[in-house]
């Protein structure tokens, strides 16, 4: 955690952030597996999620997307988890297979 928050802090001074969505979605994976309430985790994964989707980079959004919408299935909030991840598949080649693809598409069978 604590390497995770200082390189955190060097990227805000530089203009090299394209890891920064990966570093809030790991971020809220050590406090999920830390025992921290679910909030804060919660919200490192949105903000995983709004930094990939302004920088384009579509990967880390499915990344954050699928480890908030495991959140949120634990919290039995089934809707939302539809919501956030219905329209990730269709912005992906249908011929690309990759294992957080078909995490996205298992959640959505799960809770279908």
């Amino acid at each position: 955690m604590k390497l995770v928050d200082q390189t955190l802090l060097m990227m805000a001074g530089t203009s090299g952030r394209w890891y920064e969505a990966e570093l809030h979605r790991l971020k809220g994976d050590l406090l999920v597996r830390g025992g921290a309430p679910s909030p804060a985790a919660e919200v490192c994964y949105e903000t995983a999620i709004a930094v990939a989707a302004r920088q384009g980079a579509r990967l880390w959004q499915l990344r954050a997307s699928n480890a908030l919408a495991g959140l949120w299935c634990a919290q039995g909030r089934t809707p939302e988890v539809h919501a956030l991840l219905a329209p990730l598949p269709a912005s992906f080649d249908e011929k690309i297979m990759i294992p957080d693809l078909g995490l996205t598409k298992a959640l959505l069978t799960e809770i279908a």
